[in-house]
């Protein structure tokens, strides 16, 4: 028994370390969340303002990351879970043109806002990998920063400040 204990600890050490490293670039806990101002597949203006006042789940995908594929599902079941308290948006970055993003949200049944970003804004978010994900709290200040897949239970348990 004793053993579990120190390999599962082991295990939490390693995993909270790699989560660590892989965020210690993104925009940090306490920071204002860059501004956003973009347009989702409709054509129709968004900006981070319109957040204010709800906490904020704000994720930044490719289209070609199979991860961000897995992970989707887990951001559609968050926004059912947490309704109307909070605010689930994506931004899609790094895609080749707009019908591959299309193609992405009609694959993984993508029921949440999908922003068209470009190169500055993974630049303004600090984007190295994708999945990225931003929680926000109802005042723009940035709560959380997790890269990688994130369970729906992570996600869910991050929104719950």
């Amino acid at each position: 028994m004793r053993r579990w204990l120190v390999e599962g600890l082991v295990v939490v050490a390693l995993v909270t370390a790699i989560g660590l490293w892989q965020t210690r670039h993104l925009v940090a806990s306490g920071e204002p969340l860059p501004p956003v101002d973009l347009r989702d597949l409709r054509g129709e203006r968004h900006t981070s303002d319109a957040w204010r006042g709800r906490p904020t789940l704000l994720v930044l995908w490719a289209p070609w990351c199979g991860v961000c594929g897995a992970e989707s599902d887990n951001v559609s079941r968050v926004r059912r879970w947490l309704g109307d308290r909070v605010n689930v948006v994506s931004i899609a970055l790094d895609a080749s043109d707009r019908a591959e993003v299309e193609r992405f949200v009609a694959d993984h049944d993508v029921d949440y806002p999908v922003l068209l970003g470009d190169a500055a804004t993974a630049r303004a978010f600090r984007v190295s990998s994708y999945p990225t994900a931003y929680v926000v709290d109802a005042e723009g200040r940035v709560e959380h920063t997790v890269a990688g897949y994130t369970t729906t239970l992570g996600l869910w348990w991050r929104l719950r400040f």
